[in-house]
């Protein structure tokens, strides 16, 4: 993934810092990732993706569409997507009302 630059300013004049650097400073700890690798994930329009890896330094997923596209989706776009929850047929069979 390329790398993102923050510009700040903490005082005096602005600053420019990787967004790894920037993170490195000022954050304790980075939030958890809202996504693991290996989840599907859907949007509104049904737009489907599979998280093939989560970079939790620059905090966004490198996703695959069905189409086997790949593209960087930031972890805050999560908040609009729903996680696809695959059951098996097991499991609908112990959870069904009897």
């Amino acid at each position: 993934m390329g790398s993102l630059f923050v510009k700040y300013r903490a005082g005096g004049a602005p600053e420019i810092l990787t967004l790894a650097d920037f993170l490195d400073y000022f954050q304790k700890e980075p939030p958890p990732a809202p996504c693991a690798v290996g989840e599907e994930w859907v949007d509104f329009q049904g737009n489907i993706v599979i998280v093939r890896e989560a970079d939790q330094i620059g905090a966004s997923a490198m996703v695959q569409d069905p189409q086997g596209r790949t593209y960087v989706l930031p972890f805050a776009q999560f908040a609009l997507w729903k996680k696809i929850e695959r059951r098996s047929v097991y499991d609908r069979l112990v959870d069904e009302d009897v």
